[in-house]
């Protein structure tokens, strides 16, 4: 069996004062979890395949605005950075050789057959927001004033030091960037000059860069965010790549990135990514609004710098 940065989650296990121990002892489990243990619980599962923290148990049906603010106020297991998961993260639970529910109930057995919230809006409706039936599988839309089932969920661990950690690819980003913005090359000198002791600095490619926003809508149409197709110019102010409302996402200042976890000014943020097409201009998320866009090498944003591990 295989598991991803499993060291750095047994570290982390550690950390919070839990027990870490495999869920994945066949024929039970399938390879694929692990979990902390706790006074005899398991409040947390970890999905190697995602790299992403679940909450195992299920919180009672509530509104979706009502659903966002649980998974935010969570503290569970020593973390206060869960988040409702987009439609797509979601879907990763999903077993189709399962019904009723349609999850691995050994590893979920508090999940129950009914629809559970996502973070992702309904583009065509939104007043509706994407949910996943767990009686069958299937993703449909609800009106966000409708009650739903919640599971949150958490991807990142703040190292103390001014870094946090991506348990999905396993990079290490910088929390807390300058304030100052500047040009795109101004940008990259300031990830070079960047303290050296936690190694290696540079800014992001886009599809780094995009995955620490929240909010945007997945890749549940032609252009969205998760889609290659949404770096095209075509398609660059289209369905997932925003922008959507301005100062409307669940981070602090209204940004568009998990609570808890990232600092700095909600503003358009540099990647190293180039446009194909048009000479010095580069691709940037602006957290203001979700945007995913390009524009001149000269103009002002901020940086903020990665490095592997």
């Amino acid at each position: 069996m295989r598991y991803a940065f499993v060291p750095s989650l047994i570290l982390f296990f550690v950390w919070m004062g839990l027990s870490p121990t495999l869920l994945a002892d066949p024929p039970d489990f399938n390879g694929r979890y692990l979990s902390g243990e706790h006074n005899g619980e398991r409040p947390i599962i970890f999905d190697t395949q995602s790299g992403q923290l679940w909450q195992r148990a299920t919180a009672q049906p509530r509104s979706w605005k009502e659903a966002l603010a649980y998974c935010q106020e969570l503290s569970l297991a020593g973390r206060t950075d869960w988040r409702l998961p987009s439609a797509t993260e979601l879907a990763t639970l999903v077993d189709l050789s399962q019904t009723e529910p349609a999850i691995d109930a050994k590893v979920f057995p508090f999940t129950v057959s009914a629809g559970y919230w996502t973070s992702s809006t309904y583009v065509a409706s939104p007043d509706k927001a994407w949910v996943v039936d767990f009686s069958n599988g299937a993703m449909t839309s609800k009106a966000k004033e409708d009650a739903g089932s919640v599971k949150c969920v958490a991807r990142w661990i703040p190292n103390g030091d001014g870094t946090v950690t991506d348990q999905k690819t396993g990079l290490l980003w910088e929390e807390s960037p300058t304030d100052e913005r500047g040009t795109y090359a101004q940008a990259i000198e300031y990830c070079r000059n960047l303290d050296a002791s936690h190694g290696t600095w540079r800014l992001p490619l886009i599809q780094e860069l995009k995955e620490l926003a929240v909010g945007l809508e997945d890749d549940l149409g032609e252009c969205g965010v998760q889609d290659p197709v949404c770096l095209m110019e075509s398609c660059a102010h289209q369905g997932g790549c925003g922008p959507l409302g301005l100062f409307d996402g669940p981070g602090l200042q209204g940004c568009f990135w998990e609570p808890g976890v990232w600092k700095g000014r909600c503003r358009g943020y540099w990647s190293q990514s180039a446009h194909a097409e048009i000479d010095d201009a580069n691709w940037y998320v602006d957290f203001a609004n979700s945007i995913v866009t390009n524009y001149d090498n000269e103009y002002l944003h901020l940086p903020r710098c990665v490095r592997e591990p």
